[in-house]
């Protein structure tokens, strides 16, 4: 309707109106409307001030969804269309970000001494020519990389992913770096880090299902990795945080996330059929200029363009309506049934901390029993299977932290329950490995207690002396010596 208001009157208003709904809708990541918005903006009012503006957001909006050839065009668009705009500065800026994620690294460095040359006085230009620096190192290691029979070139591979994840901070451009040396040299000594780094990376950027595929695949294709166990231990507690990101979840949580991923999906499925529609009009045009009939194609091409708007703000508006119905939908599944899906969570979590736990010389075998074992315990409520997996800690790890606190658990748990002889030797035996662990002296004062529970009167005194012998400053050192008062006034 503005539209129609902007060409009957000539109306400006009504056309800053339109910009500002691009605005609004891009503000809100509902991509393709946004984008139909924005394009339409930039067809229909070529020579209004902000045209310029509007495509850079475009840019912005194909780069956000890792369209960079998209975005490259439409930040050329703005430098060639609007060359006395504000807004050529952040599309050379932008062009060369989008290079990187291309892998073009000479051209970028290209790009980068372009911005530094045109705007010596801007804020980044000390980061420009840091990374004109860093890419200079790329280029580098890609020579090696392409360099025929290159017995290293896994490692020079491995260099340039892990300079973008360190000294670029572009996760999704590491992650395909990484990703190239697992595929093409998959029996190297880098393939598992390299597919453990595309793991964690995932996990850091809040894509989880990525991640966990891919911290399977360290476990399976390299069962004999040190890395083996701290992708399952990974993959465990990516369950654990996902039970209580369900725990706390609301209805207004559940729709940000939902939102975010349909919006993403409905851009890829606006993109993937204008490429369609390009390709289609290419070809048909193609073929008709081979065969001399300049005319025929250039009614072809006027009669393409025209058909292509109306199918593309046909997909627009399906992809948006799709879109909205996916965030209902996903709401609702993520609300639905919450109590098992954290249930189902947490024995996830379980069946990967157990299998770390049971990769051959596994460095986290007991961090991983100890989680399975407070799983058990604090949130699933299974005190027979968290009382097994301490057990097995204590048989296994005697000695280490991880043990140390499966003693005391266990010992706690017989207390919880009430069998008070098994109690006191679970203390006993705590103190015999862990006499210097700080809660040394809270052992000696339970097995006195636990005495009492027994009607073992000689014993407890005994015990509430032992305190006061070895932990003569403790806190309960007072207690002791009342219970021991007690004992003899009322009991011997």
């Amino acid at each position: 309707m503005y539209l129609e208001i902007a060409f009957s009157r000539g109306d400006g208003a009504s056309q800053n109106t339109i910009l500002q709904i691009g605005q609004q809708l891009r503000s809100e990541k509902r991509w393709v409307e946004a984008l139909s918005v924005l394009e339409t903006f930039v067809d229909a009012f070529p020579r209004n001030a902000a045209a310029g503006q509007a495509l850079t957001m475009i840019g912005q909006i194909h780069q956000a969804n890792e369209a960079w050839q998209d975005a490259i065009a439409a930040y050329k668009r703005v430098i060639t269309d609007f060359p006395a705009g504000n807004w050529i500065q952040e599309a050379k800026w932008s062009i060369a970000e989008c290079t990187i994620n291309l892998s073009q690294w000479r051209e970028a460095i290209a790009a980068y001494e372009d911005f530094v040359q045109a705007y010596g006085r801007d804020t980044r230009v000390a980061e420009a020519n840091r990374r004109i620096g860093v890419l200079k190192d790329l280029a580098r290691y890609q020579s090696l990389v392409d360099e025929p029979n290159k017995r290293k070139a896994f490692d020079a591979q491995f260099q340039i992913a892990s300079i973008i994840q360190r000294q670029l901070n572009s996760p999704r451009k590491a992650i395909a770096e990484f990703r190239k040396v697992a595929a093409n040299w998959p029996t190297s000594y880098l393939a598992a880090e390299s597919l453990y780094s595309v793991g964690t990376i995932y996990l850091g950027i809040g894509e989880i299902d990525e991640a966990r595929q891919a911290l399977r695949l360290v476990a399976s294709r390299y069962p004999d990795s040190n890395l083996a166990d701290d992708a399952l231990l990974a993959l465990g507690r990516s369950y654990e945080e996902e039970a209580q990101r369900l725990a706390g979840l609301t209805r207004v949580a559940s729709a940000a996330v939902a939102q975010e991923r349909a919006q993403r999906e409905a851009y890829q499925q606006v993109q993937e059929a204008r490429s369609r529609q390009m390709l289609d009009s290419a070809r048909r045009i193609g073929e008709l200029r081979a065969e001399g009939k300049s005319e025929l194609a250039d009614l072809e091409q006027a009669r393409f363009a025209g058909g292509n708007t109306m199918l593309n703000d046909a997909n627009f508006e399906l992809a948006a309506q799709r879109a909205q119905q996916a965030v209902e939908t996903l709401t609702a599944v993520q609300l639905a049934d919450r109590q098992d899906k954290i249930n189902a969570a947490l024995r996830r979590a379980v069946e990967a901390y157990d299998a770390a736990a049971r990769v051959p010389l596994a460095d986290k075998a007991a961090d991983a029993l100890l989680r399975m074992a407070v799983i058990f315990d604090e949130q699933l409520r299974d005190s027979a299977a968290a009382l097994t997996t301490w057990k097995e800690i204590v048989s296994k790890f005697s000695g280490n932290v991880v043990a140390e606190e499966a003693s005391w658990r266990i010992a706690k748990y017989y207390e919880r329950a009430g069998n008070w002889a098994e109690a006191v030797e679970a203390y006993k035996a705590f103190l015999r490995n862990y006499r210097s662990s700080p809660r040394a002296a809270d052992a000696q004062f339970a097995i006195a207690e636990g005495f009492e529970h027994l009607d073992k009167w000689v014993e407890a005194m005994d015990a509430y002396t032992n305190y006061l012998n070895n932990f003569a400053t403790g806190p309960l050192a007072a207690k002791a010596k009342e219970q021991i008062n007690w004992i003899k006034t009322y009991r011997l």
